[in-house]
This record gives C-alpha cells, sequence and structure tokens, in this order.
C-alpha cells in the first residue's frame, strides 16, 4: 500500500484498518479545543492534488494556521501528485461544514484562476506572431536603405531603357558642355569646314597685310 504524502498539522492522526483515527505523539499537547471523541466523524472532502498547495501553501505550510483559526483539525490524504487528495475535517460539526464550504469556495476560484492562464498563452503568442508580421512602414524603409552594395548595383543594372534614356536626357548643364568641348578630332574638323558664308567672307577680309601682298 502506497504511502500517503505527509503534510503540517497541529496533531499528526493515523488511521488503522478497522480502527478509529489516532493521534500520534504526546496526547497532553493538544489543542484545548479539540476532543477525542471528534475523531469519530470527520467530514471528507475530495479534490485535485494540485489544488492543495493552491489552497494552503507550498507543502501545506498554512494548514496549522488555518486550524488554530478554525477550531478544526485537518488531515489530507495525497498519493499521487496528479490524482486527488482527500481532506479530512475534524471537529464541531457547524465548524467542519463551514472549514468544507471555504475549502471548496478556494478550489473553484483556483481552478478558475488556472483556467484564464492557460487561455491567455496562445492568445499571447498569436499577438506576437501578428506584431512581427506587421512592421512598421519606418523599419521597412530603414531596411530598403540597409540593402547590401551587392543588391543597390544589382537595382542600378536592372533599370528598364526607357529609365536610362531618361537619365542620359536629364544631365546637368555643366555636363552636356563638358561633353561638347570632349569631341573627336574628326567632328572638330568637320565643325570647322561647315562655316557659314559670311563667316568665310569675314575671315577673308581680315586676314594680315603681309598675307594680302603674298595674295
Amino acid at each position: 500500500m502506497t504511502t500517503p504524502r505527509r503534510f503540517p498539522t497541529l496533531l499528526q492522526l493515523e488511521q488503522r484498518e478497522g480502527a478509529l483515527f489516532t493521534v500520534l505523539g504526546n496526547l497532553t499537547k493538544r489543542p484545548y479545543w479539540f476532543h477525542l471523541e471528534y475523531l469519530k466523524s470527520p467530514k471528507a472532502v475530495r479534490l485535485e492534488a494540485w489544488l492543495m498547495e493552491a489552497i494552503f501553501g507550498r507543502g501545506g505550510e498554512h494548514i496549522p494556521h488555518v486550524e488554530c483559526v478554525s477550531q478544526t483539525l485537518l488531515h489530507v490524504n495525497q498519493w499521487d501528485p496528479e490524482g486527488e487528495a482527500e481532506i479530512l475535517i475534524f471537529g464541531r460539526p457547524y465548524y467542519q461544514k463551514d472549514v468544507s464550504k471555504m475549502i471548496m469556495n478556494l478550489a473553484d476560484y483556483h481552478r478558475q484562476l488556472r483556467a484564464q492562464c492557460l487561455e491567455k498563452v496562445p492568445v499571447q503568442d498569436a499577438a506576437t506572431q501578428e506584431a512581427a508580421t506587421q512592421s512598421s512602414p519606418k523599419a521597412a524603409q530603414e531596411e530598403a536603405t540597409q540593402r547590401s552594395p551587392d543588391t543597390a548595383r544589382e537595382v542600378a543594372t536592372q533599370r528598364s531603357p526607357d529609365t536610362a534614356r531618361e537619365v542620359a536626357t536629364q544631365r546637368s548643364p555643366k555636363a552636356a558642355r563638358e561633353a561638347a568641348t570632349q569631341r573627336s578630332p574628326k567632328a572638330a574638323r568637320e565643325a570647322a569646314t561647315q562655316r557659314s558664308p559670311k563667316a568665310a567672307r569675314e575671315a577673308a577680309t581680315q586676314r594680315s597685310p603681309k598675307a594680302a601682298r603674298e595674295a
């Protein structure tokens, strides 16, 4: 037979097979308000095992305080942490009733609290995923400006022909003048030989006297 877990109490009680509960230890140290005849008719309350520490604290450390306030003795039988636990309440009948009601109310409260905690976990996970996918426009701009140089060159080389022509025609005036002065020698000679008749006559009349006599 599996031995139940032992919780602290003002008086350690033991139930023998086919017999009443007996008090372990020195009977002279029992509380003044507790009488041995109360051991004959305990009131039993059965709850989930995990509620024992939720109601009475870690390891049942609050049980002695509850016993002092309620003037009852609590004997807890818990064999399996994942199963059920049994609370036996010893004392006057109306005290037994009050303590039993208090324990059941606390059990309902902790069940609801646990259910709310379990419901919040999936909701928080979904909210985290949405926040990650819905980044702000500012973050998107920063990501765009922080692209690598290789990516920037690829974007520049993949421009459409129309975009390239627009960029070429929109050069600054200074760039246009520099381009004009850097024509090839052939283009310069052709431009020189294609002067207007008026410019040719002016050039002929403005020759030096020596050139005119030789002519």
